[in-house]
């Protein structure tokens, strides 16, 4: 993801690659003076959704009812609507790429743009503790077993790098400075 955003100028500042940051706040608080924030996620499902399946002894929980990635805004971050604006970019970058989204969150958190997947997610810290456009992107649903083996291949995740990173540029580009 990182080398995709740099080939398209964009100054990236890795926050928690190496999982050190364990407050769910002090993530925003560390990119502080960027211009964009962006959290990169996998996402679950409650253990309701669950079932068990045994594979080579383990007893193991998965879904495979939901499967697709998925991108949050927060009507409680400072700049909501560039926020959403970023995310409908990524959103579309990704649908054009081939990737699908999943839809499992509605309901519960209500389309800030259907098409493109992204959802108003207001209570996650990282989206409105910060003090610049946020976007949480879930690139698949880690429980779904055919999806947890396709995000480990390094061919999707460099078509999907490149996809997320188009629409971070096209966003950034069109932002005012």
């Amino acid at each position: 993801m990182q080398q995709a955003l740099e080939l398209r100028g964009i100054t990236v500042r890795p926050i928690n690659y190496d999982g050190r940051i364990t407050s769910l706040s002090a993530r925003p608080e560390a990119a502080r003076g960027a211009e964009f924030f962006l959290s990169l996620h996998h996402d679950s499902l409650p253990a309701h959704e669950q079932e068990i399946w045994v594979w080579e002894g383990q007893r193991l929980s998965y879904s495979d009812k939901y499967a697709g990635f998925s991108l949050h805004v927060s009507r409680r971050n400072p700049e909501p609507a560039t926020s959403a604006r970023c995310a409908s970019a990524i959103g579309a970058s990704l649908r054009m790429a081939g990737f699908v989204p999943t839809r499992h969150h509605f309901p519960k958190h209500p389309w800030a743009d259907e098409e493109n997947a992204v959802h108003w997610h207001d209570n996650l810290v990282v989206l409105h503790r910060t003090t610049l456009p946020a976007v949480l992107f879930e690139a698949g649903v880690i429980k779904h077993r055919d999806e947890e083996l396709q995000l480990s291949d390094p061919e999707r995740m460099a078509r999907m790098a490149d996809a997320l990173a188009t629409g971070v540029a096209a966003c950034l580009y069109a932002m005012p400075r």
